[in-house]
């Protein structure tokens, strides 16, 4: 994983790729339990019908998705992600090794703020003015990887 002055080494960012113990989510389960909620909640947010939606079923929020498929979180959904992400978004979520799912609802509305402020103002959005306002940092210190959130940058002038 690249390392980079956008992350927050404090927060073991640049570990998020290597395996560790349970991460604390092994617990979660989706409170989505039927089809019809799943694609009620698809049709709200507009997900395009080209894409299958999945009940979880008997997954655990830190389960491996099947192949072909990504988890995504209905709190995500609710925050801004689009499916298909943005590409921006897929360059942000690359540069940093995270994957969707690991991405809280709060980090998700940055970044769909990031984007609208950016076509608000006719300015494309790029991943250099992105880090220049927010890092990525690890939401557990014990554990090496999990979820992460974004924060303002000390002196971005955001906080």
């Amino acid at each position: 994983m690249p390392s980079s002055p956008s992350a927050n080494p404090g927060h073991g960012v640049a570990a998020a790729a290597v395996p560790s113990g349970p991460t604390g989510a092994e617990g979660f389960a989706s409170i989505l339990a039927t089809q019809g909620e799943l694609d009620a909640l698809c049709r709200e947010h507009g997900v395009p019908e080209g894409f299958t939606a999945l009940p979880a079923g008997d997954l655990r929020a830190n389960s491996t998705p099947p192949p072909g498929a990504i988890c995504v979180y209905a709190r995500a959904l609710e925050a801004g992600m689009r499916v298909p992400p943005h590409g921006f978004l897929r360059e942000a979520l690359a540069h940093f090794g995270v994957a969707p799912a690991q991405l809280t609802p709060n980090g998700w509305r940055m970044m769909a703020g990031f984007l609208a402020l950016c076509r608000s103002t006719g300015v494309p959005p790029s991943l250099v003015v992105f880090r220049r306002f927010f890092l990525l940092s690890n939401v557990s210190q014990k554990h090496k990887k999990g979820w992460y959130f974004l924060q303002s940058r000390q002196g971005s002038g955001l906080r």
